[in-house]
């Protein structure tokens, strides 16, 4: 299976190219509004992205991912997200 690999965007934003079992998808995470929508606890930072896409890899296959998803969603989405990104941050 091929790896994710991922590229930084102007204004937050983090292009990843994830491997699933219908071959491979693109995902957009957007972290514009990361510091507002987790209390100041997550930063706008490639180690901050790459654990999200990883949380978000946790609850779903990545071909049911949205093509566009942001980091506000996320933490509105799930209860432990903001936790559970910083835990896995290297």
């Amino acid at each position: 299976m091929d790896k994710i690999t991922f590229v930084s965007q102007d204004d937050g934003e983090y292009v990843f190219r994830v491997p699933s079992l219908e071959g491979s998808v693109s995902v957009i995470v957007m972290f514009g509004d990361a510091a507002e929508a987790s209390e100041g606890r997550l930063t706008d930072d490639r180690a901050t992205a790459h654990a999200t896409l990883h949380y978000l890899l946790s609850h779903q296959e990545a071909a049911d991912l949205p093509a566009r998803i942001e980091i506000g969603d996320v933490v509105a989405a799930y209860a432990d997200a903001v936790d559970q990104i910083l835990a896995s941050r290297p």
